[in-house]
């Protein structure tokens, strides 16, 4: 068998394999072998040796010392020298040549001292990836593997499968060493090989690899394990709906959170991330997956702070919770017994998570701090650039979500009394811009993701009302076919128990960490508050100061990409919204709405719908209070007729000729075939306009600005 110009087959080396040691179970692992070059050949041989004495173990078949029979990994090394000379014939590379080529092949720059120190194990010296910039904007994932990598990924995993189907459940008689150093309990899913824990890792939570725990607490992965961002959940059947979820970086740590939160009621599920390096990829799969969750990074303190900060830029990233245990409170006598401590702490190391702090404190006060978390924020410095650097930057413009009052990375307040019809309103604007329609003569240049935040409807009557309004518009089929239109209503709040929860109060820092981590997983475009009064309970509408802070949130979903429209109340007036003038500070548009003649409540003039009922007014009256984006024409009050279907229609009141003429234009486009409409010649002659030119460049400017619709537009 020559390899002086050629590479081997996969059959070539099996053969060759089987022939000098025919009792060897090599073909169990033929899907493993791979020969792109004669170097990466031995490397595969040499990790054949680490697969094969795992499986003597399990068979076992080890080498036992007292009789000189089994395997001996050492005798390898000699078995890879017969079989080199062997199959590369007369000439070729000697095996130690070979050994070098491996070592020049890994640095490109010939044997290095680095290098000399893994002659003979397969491994290839990489460098150290380059930090991160400071002030990244944004995570940078990694690239997708080559199909080279898929697959040898995937022989590793199916490799890994079938070593841990093998082995035998692991369970408390009796308890594992590792365990039982560390005083915690076997779960569901852990296996045992003699003395070895045996703990599954998953990834898009099917199987990738295992890490095995051996007594005296060191930890290992099998050669080549696919295990980047895995990560295992505690009693997972159960927890994986829990309303918090707890992300630890050690096996011991997440078992003993699991245990003491275990009969409290609404518990949260716990998930272990096998280390600081697997943290931000296992709470990017977690977030993606269970986005409505509070999310707590549970990270370790160290002296040198590099534990605290991978925890911090975790949580900051994904907006989780972050809780650090309070080692620092430790006592220098308390820190030396737990260094001395040789069953625990068999490395001698400092205490560093929650399980060391569990040996000086109760456990009411670790679940107190657990529970207590508050959510990272980031603590960069305010980024400051040139005007020159601003012009310079490619910006892409802002798009219509509905034109001309509300954009991409906007804002907008609707206030009206209640039982005037604002919801319907809501749903009106939301549900066109999720499939890209146009409503009251506003115009949508596209679809995108919604979320309605409600805070009071029943879910029967906002069903109801979603049904009764996609019929009309005839969107039906298409809010189905996006399946990006997200709903919360009081009825969906409730705990693991299925017991009913109050809707999340906005004003709580927690609750809008968690809304802007799913407006950001989902990619919601348009976020509509419905309404302020029943989701921000905590605040006052009276206080200024109060209102700052949200919006501060307000403007942070904004440049997150997430336009807000707010819902909201009116004063006894009905003149202008209820309570501090602070909450318009955010909104680039503030709509108000009204009835054509409001009557107070008790009103001796009487009427057929005073304020304070549930049924809507049918005519109301759409005035600007603020509008940021629109001109004069543009801020045209309009007066809207709520349909028996929930919907609206909608005519200008006009007050100057200029607003009549284009009225009058819009009305008439929309209900009389062309032959019966009016001239524009008539027109002016009805607004007493003099000039003609006049009127066409006003219905022209009308068109550009929106306010008049296209021929194949509905209204």
């Amino acid at each position: 068998m020559k390899l002086l110009n050629t590479h081997p087959t996969a059959d070539e080396i099996r053969l060759a394999l089987t022939l000098e040691n025919p009792n060897a179970p090599y073909t169990e692992y033929r899907d493993t072998i791979y020969a792109v070059h004669n170097w990466g050949w031995l490397t595969n041989q040499m990790a054949l040796a680490e697969q094969m004495a795992w499986q003597f173990t399990l068979e076992g078949k080890a080498y036992d010392p007292a009789t000189g029979t089994g395997y001996k990994p050492k005798d390898q090394r000699s078995t890879f020298q017969t079989i080199w000379k062997k199959a590369k014939g007369d000439g070729g590379r000697s095996y130690t040549s070979l050994q070098h080529y491996i070592n020049k092949k890994g640095t490109g720059k010939g044997t290095s001292k680095r290098a000399s120190k893994t002659a003979g194990t397969g491994k290839t010296p990489v460098k150290a990836p380059k930090q991160a910039s400071k002030q990244a904007t944004e995570l940078v994932l990694p690239a997708e593997p080559s199909a080279t990598e898929q697959a040898l990924n995937q022989a590793a995993r199916e490799r890994d499968q079938a070593r841990y189907n093998q082995l035998p459940d692991d369970t408390d008689s009796p308890p594992a060493p590792y365990l039982d150093n560390k005083e915690v309990r076997t779960v569901k899913g852990f296996k045992r090989a003699g003395d070895e824990l045996i703990v599954p890792l998953y990834r898009d939570r099917k199987f990738v690899t295992y890490q095995r725990f051996l007594p005296n607490g060191d930890k290992l992965y099998p050669k080549k394990a696919d295990s980047d961002g895995g990560s295992f959940m505690i009693d997972y059947d159960t927890k994986r709906t829990a309303r918090t979820i707890i992300i630890c970086t050690g096996i011991a740590t997440a078992l003993y959170l699991n245990e003491i939160f275990t009969g409290i009621d609404d518990a949260p599920g716990v998930i272990c991330s096998f280390g600081d390096t697997h943290l931000m990829a296992v709470t990017a799969e977690w977030v993606k997956y269970r986005p409505d969750a509070r999310m707590i990074i549970a990270g370790d303190y160290d002296k040198s702070g590099g534990g605290q900060k991978i925890a911090k830029e975790v949580a900051e990233a994904y907006y989780c919770d972050l809780a650090i245990p309070n080692i620092e409170q430790l006592s220098k006598v308390e820190i030396e017994n737990y260094r001395k401590n040789a069953t625990i702490n068999p490395q001698g190391k400092d205490p560093s998570d929650f399980l060391d702090l569990s040996l000086y404190r109760e456990v009411a006060v670790i679940i107190t701090q657990v529970n207590e978390s508050e959510p990272a924020i980031a603590d960069t410095d305010p980024v400051c650039l040139t005007l020159a650097k601003i012009q310079a930057m490619k910006t892409p413009p802002r798009r219509w979500l509905l034109a001309p009052w509300l954009q991409e990375n906007g804002s907008a307040m609707i206030t009206a009394p209640t039982g005037i019809g604002k919801t319907f309103l809501a749903l009106n604007i939301a549900l066109s811009v999720n499939t890209g329609r146009s409503v009251i003569g506003w115009q949508c240049d596209g679809p995108r993701s919604v979320c309605f935040y409600d805070g009071e409807m029943n879910i029967i009557d906002i069903k109801e009302r979603c049904e009764n309004i996609q019929k009309a518009m005839g969107i039906e089929k298409q809010v189905q076919e996006n399946n990006n239109f997200y709903m919360m209503t009081p009825a969906l709040q409730v705990d693991n128990k299925g017991d009913p929860k109050d809707v999340p109060d906005l004003s709580d820092p927690k609750a809008q960490a968690r809304l802007l981590r799913f407006c950001q997983i989902k990619q919601i475009k348009l976020l509509v508050i419905d309404n302020l009064s029943a989701l921000l309970r905590s605040t006052k509408e009276n206080d200024a100061d109060g209102w700052t802070a949200f919006n501060a949130f307000i403007t942070t979903l904004k440049n997150r990409g997430t336009t807000v429209l707010v819902i909201h109340h009116t004063g006894k007036d009905g003149t202008d919204q209820r309570g501090s003038s602070k909450k318009e500070d955010a909104m680039d548009t503030h709509i108000l709405l009204k009835v054509p003649k409001p009557i107070e409540p008790n009103s001796k003039d009487g009427g057929d719908i005073p304020f304070g009922i549930d049924e809507p007014e049918p005519l109301i009256i759409l005035t600007w209070k603020k509008a940021r984006l629109m001109d004069t024409l543009q801020k045209t009050p309009l007066e809207l007729e709520l349909q028996d279907d929930g919907t609206f229609t909608h005519r200008l009141i006009a007050a100057t000729p200029q607003q009549k003429l284009i009225a009058d234009y819009i009305e008439a486009k929309a209900n009389k075939p062309r032959a019966e409409r009016p001239s524009i010649d008539a027109l002016c002659q009805r607004y007493k306009v003099k000039s003609k030119r006049t009127a066409e460049n006003w219905l022209k400017n009308a068109k550009k600005k929106g306010l008049i619709p296209k021929p194949d537009e509905r209204y």
